[in-house]
């Protein structure tokens, strides 16, 4: 148990968000342009690209489009990124949703005076679309965006980021995310950390606690974590 609870750092897309899987529909566009992808090979060579360092920084956008460059047969480079420029703005515009517990939970966090900060590996100009559409950007003091960070989670420019609007000890600050980067995050930030997977065979990763939804966190949070009174 952490004592009193002060600050929440949170994922965005599929921790908050629910959407349709950008993966599949760009895999549904492959053909258009060449071979098709599968939706895994998509989603695994994106983030193969996503996490080589070597490689300078790009944005979501730009990182799919490469993905359909390389077996494109019709259409030119910029036909294939305006394509994929649509269709990700399309899913995550017009496809999008709360998941169940979450304006409840964010809700809950602001009386209890927790900060709260939106960390995502996402294109700025979209997610700002995202949470205006939801109306959930009045709940957050700080959001980190990869694309204006110019890195993606957990990379040390991402932590460093962090620790700008987070100072001090890590005791009384919690990372809910949905993937192992935001548990290896949150590792990188000495914090404790809640995993949300569906998968019952997800294993260990480093997190503190593992839910298979998120309108579960609320009651652990109140069964294992101290709140400050508002």
């Amino acid at each position: 148990m952490i004592n009193r609870l002060h600050t929440v750092i949170f994922d965005a897309g599929g921790t908050l968000i629910d959407s349709d899987n950008i993966f599949e529909v760009i895999s549904l566009a492959t053909s258009k342009f060449g071979s098709p992808i599968s939706t895994q090979d998509i989603e695994d060579e994106f983030m193969r690209l996503k996490k080589d360092l070597s490689l300078p920084f790009t944005d979501i956008k730009t990182l799919l489009s490469s993905i359909l460059q390389k077996v494109q047969r019709n259409g030119s480079k910029q036909d294939i990124y305006n394509e994929v420029s649509r269709l990700y703005k399309k899913t995550f515009l017009e496809t999008i949703k709360l998941y169940d517990g979450t304006i409840e939970l964010l809700t809950a966090l602001k009386k209890s005076n927790v900060k709260l900060i939106l960390l995502s590996d996402a294109d700025d100009d979209l997610l700002h679309a995202e949470l205006d559409q939801l109306d959930i950007k009045k709940y957050f003091d700080h959001l980190l965006i990869s694309s204006i960070m110019q890195s993606y989670k957990p990379s040390d420019k991402v932590i460093g980021c962090v620790k700008e609007v987070c100072p001090g000890s890590s005791d009384g600050v919690l990372m809910i995310g949905d993937s192992v980067d935001d548990i290896n995050t949150a590792k990188k930030l000495g914090i404790s950390s809640i995993l949300i997977s569906e998968s019952q065979n997800v294993g260990s990763h480093g997190q503190t606690h593992t839910v298979r939804m998120l309108k579960e966190i609320l009651p652990l949070l109140k069964n294992n974590f101290s709140l400050k009174e508002a």
